[in-house]
């Protein structure tokens, strides 16, 4: 299994997404907080860095899947050519 930079980095942005997410978890509430809170918007965020992430993955694994197809289909070729 190969793994392009597009499955590390999107790996490392669903990691992040998680640790974000822990942190904002811990963040006090107060008795003048509204449904949102102050931990909302960090949360959102670490929500929207976590998805970005897991397409990031995706996209990555989808590319590596079809240099594999594209370099399994060139390999006939060069054997024809006595490669």
């Amino acid at each position: 299994m190969k793994f392009n930079k597009d499955t590390v980095f999107g790996a490392l942005g669903v990691a992040l997404a998680v640790i974000y997410w822990l942190a904002a978890d811990d963040i006090q509430r107060s008795f003048l907080a509204d449904e949102v809170g102050a931990d909302g918007v960090p949360k959102m965020l670490a929500v929207a860095l976590g998805a970005l992430g897991a397409v990031t993955v995706l996209r990555g694994r989808k590319a590596a899947i079809d240099v594999e197809v594209e370099e399994a289909s060139n390999r006939p070729h060069w054997r024809a050519l006595g490669c």
